[in-house]
């Protein structure tokens, strides 16, 4: 998860005295989109491009949330992820480990668990590298209300599953308070709610967008009406004129 978040920042930097990798893509995906009759394989060749090119311009685009990964990778690799009460039986604080990605420490013991790795995994594919995907590619996506119904229900599912662990492991206290995870999902709850592409930003620009359509459609209105109510006076006006020079 760290090489996907550093990757872009370090091959851009690396390639700035040439030329970037954005630039060239994007050069070459104009040129692909100039070709006429396009190529057999141009449009595996020109979402391929596009992909890499979101992945790269990730940083630039939305460094708020790429920071925050970095952040919450670095947390999840060398701090506990959880204290919660992993041996009922004992007595006092004995009850209690704190969890980490390499096993479980009880006081000042080490008891690395197979366990934790297992579970490790999971949490950092379905809770970290879903998201992550999910933040990168959805202004691309931003139009889709499936989308934007399927990560919440996602990300409520996540949620349950991990009140039910802390519920497993003794409860509120501390399995959930004490619990770096839901700190996580709060901000992934947030970004997904009023980052850039956000569902709440979505609907703020929509009705921004609302007010200057219904301007333009009144002004439209008034203008049809002014010029057909010019257009029916004009023969009567033209029809005196032609009675007048009758006369005469």
């Amino acid at each position: 998860m760290l090489i996907l978040l550093l990757v872009p920042v370090l091959h851009t930097q690396a390639n700035i005295p040439t030329r970037s990798p954005i630039e060239i893509w994007s050069k070459k995906l104009a040129a692909l989109d100039r070709q006429d009759p396009p190529r057999i394989y141009g449009s595996v060749q020109t979402n391929v491009l596009s992909s890499a090119l979101q992945f790269y311009q990730f940083p630039q685009e939305q460094p708020i949330v790429w920071h925050g990964f970095l952040v919450g990778c670095l947390v999840l690799l060398t701090c506990p992820w959880f204290r919660a009460e992993f041996l009922p039986s004992a007595e006092g604080n004995e009850r209690y480990g704190n969890f980490y990605l390499w096993g479980i420490m009880f006081g000042s013991v080490w008891e690395p668990i197979a366990d934790t790795w297992l579970f490790g995994a999971l949490t950092v594919v379905l809770d970290v590298l879903v998201f992550f995907v999910v933040f990168v590619y959805r202004l691309h996506l931003k139009g889709s209300a499936r989308f934007k119904s399927g990560m919440v229900v996602y990300w409520l599912w996540r949620v349950s599953e991990l009140l039910s662990l802390a519920m497993f492991y003794g409860g509120w206290w501390p399995s959930l308070v004490l619990n770096f995870l839901v700190a996580w999902l709060c901000w992934i709850g947030v970004v997904l709610v009023g980052g850039i592409g956000g569902i709440w930003t979505q609907i703020h620009v929509q009705q921004q967008n609302i007010v200057p359509d219904k301007e333009a459609q009144w002004t439209q209105e008034d203008e049809n009406g002014s010029s057909s109510s010019s257009s029916s006076i004009e023969p009567i006006v033209c029809g005196v004129h032609v009675k007048n020079r009758r006369k005469v």
